[in-house]
């Protein structure tokens, strides 16, 4: 009697040729077989669970509540104007998302280019929060300037919680130089957008320190972003110079 088998003798067959394309030899083999109570095979079936895509039930109860603002979200804050038919896949693994490369909590996000058929940039939300409760805006005056045209991608975003530890009285190359390969600087908008989301989740912004982003503006001064309850987002700029009231925003490429 031929026993039950996971895989059917074709895609057994078409792994194999998959894994000697990638390199597996007869001596690999070897040690992978050999490997006591199977610890190799073992090792590479996890790191491929690992990688398998997480649905966005999955990724909120991994990353709590306060932490995540999917499509359910979208709905739930702005009703009919979310339109989005297609949700882009989470592109992190469960074990990237348990730990991601900079070691303090992090907001995932569903970023949008278009809110209502419209351009989400930063005019888009000063219109959608123009004062009184917060989540609220301090001053306008960035509003001609290019940076503020700009809007997220539509796709999901990781990005740390408040300025990266340890960023602040360092000019901004060696901010960045402190940033892990798989992590990039937040541009202003993409920064405005999650801090406003934050708000929404948990009534106080992600950023209470000012956070560099990658924009500039007047002489090519650095923007700036910071929340306080009392006065709502404020964006400022600053030059690249180490500042002790100055960090870095980071968001996982």
């Amino acid at each position: 009697m031929t026993a039950n088998r996971g895989l059917s003798v074709h895609v057994g067959h078409e792994l194999l040729l998959k894994l000697e394309a990638a390199g597996l030899d007869e001596a690999l083999a070897q040690k992978i077989i050999q490997s006591e109570g199977n610890r190799l095979a073992m090792e590479l079936v996890d790191s491929l669970k690992g990688r398998q895509a997480l649905g966005w039930q999955e990724a909120q109860a991994l990353m709590g509540e306060e932490s995540f603002f999917g499509s359910e979200e979208w709905r739930k804050f702005f009703g009919e104007k979310f339109q989005l038919a297609n949700i882009p896949e989470i592109p992190w693994s469960q074990s990237e998302l348990e730990n991601p490369g900079i070691n303090q909590e992090h907001f995932l996000f569903l970023g949008l280019d278009q809110l209502d058929s419209k351009p989400l940039n930063l005019p888009a939300w000063q219109k959608l929060y123009p004062g009184g409760d917060n989540p609220k805006f301090c001053l306008d005056w960035y509003l001609s300037h290019k940076f503020a045209q700009g809007s997220c991608e539509t796709r999901w975003y990781l990005m740390s919680v408040g300025i990266v530890e340890g960023s602040k009285s360092l000019s901004y190359d060696h901010q960045i130089a402190m940033l892990p390969d798989e992590y990039e600087v937040a541009s202003a908008p993409e920064r405005v957008t999650a801090n406003v989301l934050y708000f929404l989740l948990n009534k106080k912004y992600l950023d209470i320190d000012w956070a560099r982003t990658s924009d500039k503006c007047y002489g090519g001064s650095r923007v700036d972003i910071r929340g306080r309850s009392e006065g709502g987002l404020s964006i400022s700029y600053w030059d690249d110079d180490a500042s002790d009231l100055i960090g870095l925003s980071a968001s996982r490429k």
